[in-house]
């Protein structure tokens, strides 16, 4: 149901839309508001294990439209609801639940809306209230779900660096579901609520994030913070940044102990500020300090 794993370290993302009633189905439509106008593009219906399920155009204003597939063809990509508050959970990796999902054999999965241009993929489609990264505390997201027939789940999935709420009714077919964001909890994790309430206005369909980053992509390898890849002419990479380093510290404090969320709160900050980064590499001996100079960053 999620992927906020992967972290790049610059910018903010949304869809445009009015007021919008959920479950949907049939022709799904709307407008990107952050468009590059005059340009076309594909958007394609995906998920980690299924890609490429379906195709829609995005036209030279930003107008997307794609046909949501019925049940029977979704029927092999559906996880089983008992899975959900089960330990471990099927929600994501190394998450474990707990609550009621009830009926116990339906099938349910989350999906992407995933831009691409000539075949490369330029990112996801969110529908946020806010551009904002980190999505300030009560703003709002949706997310596109499909579940194979009524269902009520109702409980919490906690996860390796976020917590969710769940507490949603909802018919068979297509949803999309509304996310509140909490912030970070006292232990550093992204908190969040899923609720099946009507969508507010404010959401809007946008591909861009932007937000005072460094240019870089992190993850968790265990108990290290990996960097796996530095974009181009960004902070990051002309700082010396590369892809393979781990960070250790953070403005000389040690980062070991922080949850990714936090470690990334800690690197982001305002444009045109120093951060420090000290990170041991591969065949050099001692931490590499690496000062960069933070920057409005938009990604994709």
């Amino acid at each position: 149901m999620n992927w906020r794993t992967i972290t790049w370290l610059a910018l903010p993302m949304l869809f445009a839309a009015t007021s919008q009633a959920v479950p949907v189905s049939g022709l799904f439509r709307g407008t990107i508001v952050d468009w590059p106008a005059g340009q076309v593009g594909e958007i394609r219906l995906e998920s980690v294990d299924a890609p490429n399920v379906v195709r829609g155009t995005i036209d030279a204003q930003g107008h997307f439209s794609l046909m949501l597939p019925a049940a029977d063809r979704l029927k092999k990509m559906l996880a089983p609801l008992s899975g959900l508050f089960a330990n471990p959970s099927n929600y994501d990796k190394g998450c474990s639940g707990q609550g009621t999902a009830v009926p116990a054999n339906a099938g349910y999965k989350q999906f992407n809306l995933n831009v691409y241009q000539n075949g490369k993929l330029l990112g996801d489609l969110q529908l946020n209230s806010t551009a904002q990264l980190p999505m300030p505390v009560g703003s709002q997201a949706a997310h596109l779900r499909f579940q194979d027939m009524p269902v009520t789940m109702k409980g919490t999935v906690s996860c390796p660096s976020y917590v969710d709420q769940i507490d949603v009714q909802g018919k068979a077919g297509w949803d999309l579901v509304l996310v509140t964001h909490g912030g970070l909890s006292e232990s550093g994790l992204e908190q969040s609520t899923y609720t099946g309430d009507p969508l507010p206005k404010e959401l809007a369909w946008r591909l861009f994030s932007e937000f005072g980053g460094t240019g870089f992509r992190l993850e968790r390898h265990d108990t290290a913070f990996l960097v796996t890849e530095v974009l181009p002419d960004q902070p990051a990479q002309k700082a010396g940044l590369r892809s393979g380093d781990i960070i250790e510290r953070v403005n000389g404090v040690d980062v070991n102990g922080l949850t990714l969320p936090q470690l990334i709160g800690v690197i982001r900050g305002a444009p045109g500020t120093t951060v420090t980064l000290g990170v041991s590499r591969a065949g050099v001996s001692g931490l590499v300090q690496l000062p960069v100079v933070r920057a409005l960053v938009r990604m994709p």
